[in-house]
């Protein structure tokens, strides 16, 4: 709030910790950005963010968790398509919750007047997402020709997030993260620049997001992100409008 950012938008946190700070924000009980909240995100069993997760597995697996998060208060649901560089033992590029899953997340979500989003790196994983309904594409790292048809197609958004992938790279050799997670981003790194030019090229829509809470990247740091989207060549005032108009649009707003 103190940075300008008067609302954000929570893509998983523990125990409903973030939809209880809503509620709080909400209440004027402490000061905050107006806090769109997804609960627990949705995964496979082991997959990415399970320990901060709700492990579901088959469609009617996922079809109950994500109607157990709408319960509990979610305003939007957040599912992982692929694995990720934060989780020990997957690798960001192999694809999880496969599409007839996804396709139970856009269905009961869009039935309870509920956005979703999904975390989705690897190529098959994004477009099994953007082919299920899913709404927002999270990271993207493997865009291809046929994934951005796709998105344009379905009208999806894509929340790259450049800041994440970019702070590990930058301070992997201070010794404050594990040698995996560094090995990973710096794998990852030249296909996310790629991805994300080529999504700006298709006219793609963007909404700006910064995966804050990852190592060195700070709730700080949106206009970090919206310099890197600019180098990474999106017009200034479409890096603007990322994080005004099209961010609002993705939250529902």
């Amino acid at each position: 709030l103190e940075t300008g950012v008067t609302s954000v938008r929570d893509c998983g946190a523990a125990n409903g910790i973030a939809v209880e700070l809503a509620k709080a924000v909400e209440d004027g009980l402490v000061p905050g950005p107006r806090i769109k909240a997804a609960g627990r995100v949705i995964t496979m069993t082991g997959g990415h963010g399970h320990f901060i997760g709700r492990e579901a597995d088959g469609p009617d697996g996922v079809r109950q968790a994500t109607r157990a998060e709408i319960k509990a208060g979610a305003h939007f649901i957040k599912a992982m398509a692929t694995g990720g560089v934060l989780t020990p033992g997957v690798v960001p590029t192999q694809t999880a919750l496969q599409q007839d899953e996804l396709e139970q997340v856009a269905r009961e979500a869009h039935n309870a007047g509920r956005r979703t989003a999904c975390h989705a790196i690897g190529n098959e994983g994004i477009k099994n997402a953007i082919r299920a309904g899913i709404d927002s594409i999270e990271h993207g790292f493997y865009l291809d020709d046929e994934a951005l048809e796709l998105a344009l197609d379905h009208g999806t958004v894509l929340v790259p997030t450049l800041i994440a992938v970019n702070q590990i790279v930058n301070n992997g050799k201070t010794g404050a993260m594990p040698d995996w997670v560094v090995e990973k981003a710096e794998s990852e790194s030249g296909h996310h620049r790629e991805s994300f030019a080529a999504a700006v090229r298709s006219g793609m829509k963007v909404a700006a997001g910064t995966d804050a809470g990852t190592p060195f990247n700070p709730h700080t740091y949106l206009p970090q992100e919206l310099a890197l989207m600019v180098e990474y060549g999106m017009r200034p005032m479409d890096a603007i409008v990322a994080a005004t108009r099209n961010a609002a649009e993705n939250l529902g707003l």
